[in-house]
């Protein structure tokens, strides 16, 4: 008995934990770039379930027009390379604004790596081998610069930093730049950007199978419980 009360207490810490995995997803749904992340389990020389990770799922989302320049997906396996707080992030979401100082910068105020500068009364569009070009009121045209196609060994390693932002890890491997489009780089498509590869159906699905795990769990502790009290009552 004692052995079903282990079993039943671990997979009901695994469902708590998986519930909070799911929120998650579905809480980002709509962020641009998000990639899912899935519970993975294993069994324990003690009867019941273990948590061995939660990993990412890097599969690419859709890719949806929004017209705007400055939007960019990135259709393959790669990174976007940022500034954050003087190291190096890796980000999938393209939707880069130019803030007062000109800088070319995410939604979190991130600038790109190498910082590209725009000039002022410039619009600034991308081309879709990472080409960034600003052009004046007359029709002046600049090259500022190039968006930094990157790459790991094994995305798996890196370290997810929040807001889409990654970091390389122990287990990543060193990034390998390059450019978009070229062979072993990813393309690029503008104005455009890639929607999150959450499938909100599917985690509809496994957040109704993770709460009936959960409830049969329970059930079997609280029936374990009642017998193994039913048995101290019989030996008194």
């Amino acid at each position: 008995m004692e052995l079903s009360l282990y079993a039943a207490r671990s997979a009901v810490m695994a469902a708590t934990q998986n519930q909070s995995v799911i929120a998650n997803n579905m809480a980002n749904v709509s962020s641009t770039g998000f990639k899912k992340i899935t519970q993975h389990h294993s069994d324990f020389i003690l009867p019941g379930t273990q948590v061995v990770s939660t990993r990412m799922d890097f599969t690419d989302g859709s890719v949806s027009p929004t017209n705007f320049k400055t939007d960019v997906a990135i259709q393959g396996d790669g990174f976007f390379q940022i500034d954050v707080n003087g190291t190096i992030g890796y980000t999938r979401a393209g939707n880069f604004t130019v803030d007062a100082d000109g800088s070319l910068v995410t939604p979190s105020r991130y600038k790109v790596s190498p910082n590209i500068t725009v000039p002022e009364g410039y619009d600034v569009e991308f081309t879709d081998t990472g080409l960034i070009l600003a052009q004046d009121n007359d029709g002046n045209e600049v090259e500022l610069g190039r968006l930094e196609a990157v790459r790991f060994p094994n995305n798996h390693g890196l370290v997810h930093i929040g807001d889409g932002i990654f970091k390389q890890g122990p287990n990543s491997g060193s990034p390998i730049s390059g450019n978009f489009g070229d062979d072993g780089f990813p393309g690029l498509q503008t104005n455009a950007l890639e929607e999150s590869n959450v499938d909100l159906a599917d985690e509809f699905t496994t957040q109704l199978v993770n709460q009936r795990w959960f409830q049969g769990n329970i059930r079997v502790f609280q029936s374990t419980d009642q017998m193994i009290g039913e048995t101290m009552d019989i030996i008194r």
